[in-house]
């Protein structure tokens, strides 16, 4: 029951009703009928504006006969256009597949691969990488490159990378070209090591160098080493911290500089960073507090040292890390330190000096949330905030009503240059989910959010916010700012920007990520 038509006579049989031909011209009675917008006409005429396999309508001809009969499209030959199949044989082919690929959005990453301002999405699943890339039409993704078990070697570079399910990836331009690659890490797939260095070329990803087992003038990669990409000498390219707290007896920490095809040992600091003791909980946040355009670390240890809690701020000087400052117990504000502080990294205030977003709602009866300003020296008090109304020296933020299990995500909602918060709450203190806004002024902060759904433009639904939702600022739309959101869960990933007047949902994909025009509705199991 194809689409194909050489039979002058009309149809003539008994009433037809299946994925691509039907008899009746309701548009509510046929299996494609979710594809066919309100504005499109029953029956449909093939005309300007519209493509010939991705326009879904009710077209006339169908199994063989030219009347009578209708089929979802003008023209879907599954050789020869361009993408392949129309949006109805595509979905059914795509959820028939999906139990055997098992694919899913679970291991998702943001960067931009190409250059080009806009934030697109890298999939992991097992041996298996893809790039969407954003840009390409109006706030959607489409599928540019795919790596399967390996991503190739370079032009005159020698080895591949092997994927695994194990590899642990790092977005960072190493490079310098604007472009963003990848660092990848693997400690469990294999016999020995690695740590690779993946090249985006602007469409895809491929292989400059790899290090098995130990890494140049640092030594031996260890079982639970952490990566943090930044920049620690100003050079424009993005290099490595490297953590080494529980793979030994001995703490160390690395600066791998990138020379943009290669890593190289600029220093290792052993047992302790100049006025820093390094100890097996130490959590590190990249930050350039001091604006010189070397990327610094603020670090935090609240469980190696008894009841004590310390906050470092350590000063890269490009070949070095040094301490010069250090709070213990308390912040200036006086802020207990808890053992279970979070720390996010912005520029509050847009002065070009990272400053911190401190929050717990773990330690205490009440969260609390504080901002603290980066002097390049210190951290100075700005504005304290809890759940609890009745203290003197802190209220709640405008517009949102903090809770302890809100979840915090640095990004520049209004695209001022300020470092603003994304907050998730994903139903733990509340009956429903919220996501909302805590816009930075520079002094104090302001909430809005989008209560259990957020609605979509004009025909694309809506994103229905749940507890397995994964958030990652981006920028999908360019320009200034981290005003977006990439969404995902296991079997959902959707595009979420923020307008002036509220959360709102551009597109969202099921199981795989394709663009028929009508792409942002719904795909479930059993439909076209």
């Amino acid at each position: 029951m194809d689409e194909y038509h050489n039979v002058a006579e009309p149809w003539s049989g008994s009433p037809v009703t299946t994925r691509n031909c039907s008899t009746d011209l309701n548009r509510n009675n046929v299996f494609w009928n979710r594809y066919v917008q309100g504005a499109t006409a029953v029956p449909t005429v093939f005309g300007a504006g519209m493509d010939s396999n991705r326009t879904v309508g009710m077209f006339q001809g169908c199994g063989t006969r030219q009347s009578g009969i209708w089929r979802p499209v003008d023209n879907c030959r599954m050789k020869g256009n361009t993408p392949n199949y129309c949006p109805v044989c595509q979905n059914l082919m795509r959820n028939s597949l999906h139990p055997f690929v098992k694919h899913d959005f679970n291991n998702s990453l943001v960067g931009d691969f190409d250059g080009d301002g806009r934030d697109d999405v890298l999939v992991q699943n097992g041996n298996d990488l893809a790039i969407y890339r954003s840009g390409n039409g109006p706030n959607r993704l489409d599928r540019v490159w795919t790596a399967n078990n390996r991503v190739p070697a370079a032009a005159g570079f020698p080895n591949p990378w092997m994927l695994s399910s194990g590899d642990k990836l790092y977005i960072a331009d190493f490079t310098g070209d604007g472009k963003d690659d990848v660092y990848v890490l693997n400690t469990t797939s294999w016999a020995t090591r690695w740590v690779g260095l993946l090249r985006s070329n602007g469409t895809g990803l491929e292989t400059l160098s790899k290090y098995s087992g130990t890494l140049p003038g640092y030594g031996s990669i260890g079982a639970s080493d952490q990566l943090f990409p930044a920049d620690f000498n100003g050079d424009g390219k993005q290099d490595l911290y490297l953590f080494t707290g529980s793979s030994w007896s001995t703490k160390y920490m690395g600066l791998l500089q990138s020379t943009g095809t290669a890593l190289t040992t600029a220093a290792r600091h052993d047992v302790n960073i100049p006025g820093w003791i390094m100890g097996a909980g130490d959590r590190f946040s990249v930050a350039d507090f001091d604006g010189d355009n070397k990327d610094d670390l603020y670090v935090f240890n609240g469980s190696d040292w008894g009841g004590t809690r310390y906050l470092g701020m350590l000063k890269s000087s490009g070949a070095g890390l040094t301490d010069i400052k250090l709070y213990t117990n308390t912040l200036a504000s006086g802020w207990n330190m808890g053992p279970n502080d979070r720390h996010f990294v912005g520029d509050i205030d847009g002065d070009n000096k990272d400053d911190l977003y401190v929050f717990n709602g773990t330690d205490w009866s009440v969260a609390y949330l504080e901002m603290t300003k980066s002097t390049g020296a210190a951290l100075n008090f700005v504005k304290r905030y809890d759940d609890d109304a009745g203290t003197a020296w802190a209220t709640n933020i405008p517009g949102w009503i903090m809770k302890k299990g809100d979840r915090l995500f640095v990004s520049d909602a209004n695209k001022d240059g300020k470092a603003d918060l994304f907050v998730f709450n994903p139903k733990i203190d509340w009956s429903t989910e919220y996501l909302g806004t805590l816009t930075s002024s520079g002094t104090a902060l302001s909430g809005s959010w989008s209560e259990d759904w957020v609605l979509g433009i004009p025909g694309a639904g809506g994103w229905n916010l749940g507890i397995v939702d994964k958030i990652q600022a981006a920028n999908f739309e360019g320009g200034a700012g981290k005003a977006d959101i990439y969404v995902h869960n296991t079997n959902w990933l959707g595009l979420i920007r923020r307008s002036p007047a509220g959360f709102v949902m551009d597109r969202h994909y099921f199981q795989w990520i394709y663009s028929p025009i009508f792409d942002s509705k719904p795909w479930a199991a059993g439909m076209p």
